[in-house]
């Protein structure tokens, strides 16, 4: 995925039928993957499963996926009160 556009695919896991886009890239620093968003100054870390979902996006698709050359596919859902290990913060703010 080096020098091509991705996207994300966040699902919202808190409402029914709510999806977004969003484009980027990803970069490798300190043996880390990161997406980012310039435009919403994201930079979410990314693990190996979650980049290994990473999907060729086809000119059908291309439309839909803002041009980008991949998409990964995204949970996400409000985070409780209290924290506990399993959440990873990613800074995205619905």
């Amino acid at each position: 995925m080096h020098n091509k556009q991705v996207a994300l695919l966040v699902w919202n896991m808190d409402k029914e039928n709510d999806a977004h886009v969003y484009v980027g890239h990803v970069i490798y620093e300190d043996n880390e993957q990161y997406f980012l968003n310039d435009s919403m100054g994201w930079k979410l870390s990314l693990d190996i499963e979650q980049i290994s979902r990473a999907t060729p996006v086809t000119e059908k698709m291309k439309d839909i996926f803002l041009n980008a050359d991949y998409f990964i596919p995204l949970s996400l859902s409000v985070v409780p009160d209290k924290i506990n290990n399993g959440y990873i913060p990613t800074g995205l703010k619905w």
